[in-house]
């Protein structure tokens, strides 16, 4: 599987469209995307995995409980780690990382929960059999 995120800047925001290819090439919109301009990854290609430590893991474990089993982490980001795709509206959720949504208005993404449950089930079962990337332009 591979995942392409189109971005673009927008003020003190990238606001991005985030695209899951299958093994055949379909691709299917996936969700809505917000992350600092400050803090935002390099256009290039990453791999993904799951984070097993750290407060958001903890936090996420409770919540979904079993059905929770790590943080998609986007790796191999020259100089960082930890940065995650996760739940959050505003600038101020992103914390480096990656925020989906459903829906976007202005400099804000909603219904993320919904958006980041949907794309966990499809990321998270790739990544038990295979390699998951994520493309970023």
């Amino acid at each position: 599987m591979k995942i392409i995120l189109k971005r673009f800047k927008a003020g003190k925001v990238y606001k991005g469209l985030l695209f899951l290819m299958d093994n055949l090439g379909m691709e299917e919109f996936g969700c809505f995307t917000l992350e600092s301009v400050i803090d935002g990854i390099k256009p290039g290609e990453y791999l993904l995995g799951l984070r097993t430590i750290g407060s958001k893991h903890l936090k996420y474990s409770k919540k979904y409980g079993e059905a929770h089993i790590g943080m998609i982490e986007v790796r191999g980001v020259k100089g960082r780690e930890g940065i995650l795709i996760h739940i959050g509206n505003k600038l101020e959720d992103t914390r480096g990382c990656i925020l989906v949504g459903e829906k976007r208005m202005e400099d804000i993404i909603i219904e993320s929960e919904k958006a980041y449950l949907k794309i966990y089930k499809r990321i998270t079962k790739e990544l038990k059999v295979r390699k998951v990337r994520l493309n970023i332009c």
